[in-house]
């Protein structure tokens, strides 16, 4: 009986905080929700995907440029980490945005947010005809925050998503940009510092084995056909991501 009793106590206590915290959202504030944030969960209504390898951490910087915002993305992926950088207009209702270049319509939502630690957002899009949802837990650092997991998984819950989908990412500083090592390249792939828009995830990011990275050690290559001129704005462009530097502070490519 008094294991109910504190069970229904814990659910109590959860909802309140989730419905204080969403209540918030009415009186979103972009300046203290951009940045950098760690994605270190997801859970979705997808297919389920044959086992294979954990996933593992990824990252997004959140920057306004002009009257768009900008998501500069590094997730992993079935040939490795991978940059995304998308552009995405202010939605229909605070902590909403659209992405208008996407094929799949896909709105991204921020549900829960203490802007310091955590942020939980739900991304809908169209697939095969049919509406999809991926719920995606979001930290400021690449630890496991165990109150804000229970937040997340009381979302997933509450929109049917499948307890099965639930994945914590492998802690890992490959993808958020440190500790990679760099392809070889050919003499025709072009290459340059790294850009301003991961100049926040270049200088804030610390890998705990590695200790942090200066600036000038990280470099980008731009493997895709697409990148064009440097410079360019694109609303939509994908680049693997590459960083070169050994621990010793000289930079190199393998």
């Amino acid at each position: 009986m008094r294991g109910e009793v504190l069970a229904a106590l814990l659910g109590l206590f959860v909802a309140l905080v989730a419905g204080a915290e969403d209540a918030g959202l009415r009186d979103f504030n972009f300046t203290q929700f951009s940045g950098l944030w760690y994605e270190i969960a997801l859970a979705s209504d997808l297919e389920p995907q044959p086992p294979g390898q954990p996933k593992k951490v990824g990252a997004v910087v959140v920057q306004r440029e002009g009257p768009h915002l900008t998501l500069t993305s590094v997730s992993d992926r079935v040939n490795g980490c991978v940059k995304e950088k998308t552009q995405a207009t202010k939605g229909d209702a605070p902590g909403k945005f659209k992405f208008p270049e996407d094929p799949g319509n896909r709105d991204a939502t921020v549900v829960a947010t203490d802007y310091r630690t955590y942020a939980i957002m739900n991304i809908t899009f169209q697939r095969g005809g049919a509406a999809r949802s991926v719920l995606k837990l979001y930290s400021r650092n690449m630890e496991h925050n165990e109150k804000a997991m229970a937040h997340f998984l009381l979302e997933a819950s509450e929109r049917g998503l499948p307890t099965a989908s639930v994945q914590r990412l492998l802690k890992d500083c490959e993808c958020p940009g440190l500790g990679v090592s760099a392809p070889r390249l050919s003499s025709r792939s072009p290459f340059s510092l790294v850009h301003s828009d991961l100049r926040g995830l270049a200088e804030v990011s610390v890998c705990p084995s590695l200790g942090p990275r200066p600036l000038h050690q990280a470099v980008l290559s731009y493997l895709d056909q697409e990148s064009g001129v440097r410079g360019r704005a694109e609303p939509r462009s994908i680049h693997r991501l590459c960083w070169a530097g050994s621990s010793s502070g000289h930079s190199s490519w393998a």
